[in-house]
Order: C-alpha cells, then sequence, then structure tokens
C-alpha cells in the first residue's frame, strides 16, 4: 500500500443549481437594466415641463435611486461570477482528486506486483534451498 491515501470522497456541489442561481442573477441584473432604461424614457416624456425647486429635489433623489439600481445589478452580476468561480474550482478540485486516486490505485498496484514477485522469487529459493539440502547441491 502506497504510504499516502488520496481524498475519497467526492467533492459536495450542486452544479445543476449553480448554474440556475447564476442565470437568475444574470436575468435579474439584464431586467434591471431594461426597467432603467424604460424607466429613463418615461421619466424624460413625464418632466419634460417641469421645472423648480420640487423638480430639483426630485432629481436628487432619482438620481441616488438610478446609482442603487445600477449598483444592485453589478452586485448580481459579481454574485454570479462569484457562484461560476466556486464551480470551477470544484471541478477542478474533482478532477484533482481522480487524477490522485488513480496515481494511488497505480502505486498499489505496482507494490503488489512487486511483493507477488518478490515472494515467487523467495519461494523459488527456499524450494531451491530445500532441494539442494536433499540432493546434496544446487
Amino acid at each position: 500500500m502506497p504510504s499516502w491515501q488520496p481524498n475519497w470522497a467526492d467533492v459536495r456541489f450542486d452544479h445543476l443549481a449553480a448554474a440556475l442561481a447564476v442565470d437568475a442573477l444574470i436575468s435579474v441584473a439584464r431586467r434591471l437594466e431594461v426597467q432603467h432604461e424604460v424607466r429613463a424614457a418615461l421619466t424624460a416624456q413625464a418632466t419634460a415641463e417641469w421645472s423648480g425647486p420640487g423638480y430639483d429635489r426630485w432629481v436628487e433623489i432619482r438620481r441616488r435611486l438610478v446609482v442603487e439600481h445600477l449598483q444592485l445589478g453589478s452586485v448580481l452580476r459579481a454574485d454570479a461570477r462569484t457562484i461560476e468561480d466556486t464551480a470551477l474550482r470544484a471541478r477542478r478540485e474533482q478532477a484533482n482528486r481522480e487524477v490522485e486516486r488513480e496515481a494511488w490505485l497505480r502505486e498499489s498496484a505496482a507494490e503488489t506486483a512487486m511483493a507477488a514477485v518478490a515472494g515467487a522469487i523467495a519461494g523459488g529459493v527456499v524450494v531451491a534451498a530445500v532441494a539442494g539440502v536433499t540432493t546434496g547441491g544446487y
């Protein structure tokens, strides 16, 4: 047996759930972008003839909301990238574990084969020695 052990457990990661989560996050981010464009067009139309202090105050509030809205889209996309990166790391780790398992199995088979050869050689020497004793020589 090799002096080391591979990790025999598979990586626990739900790739389907991850893919669905990424799709959902990207979908919501896209909807936010579309809503932003629609809202901007409607706002321009609705406020074309509006002016004064109430308008100035409303513009400031809307600006903050737009910034928050766009930041939310960025956060959703960043979260989707994080999930994708985690899924990639899980796939790589699983592949690495499988390579290590195969290496361990090859080493174990080689050690077993060597032990069998050594046993056969040792058995042959013992047989030859016993034969030599009974026949008077090798």
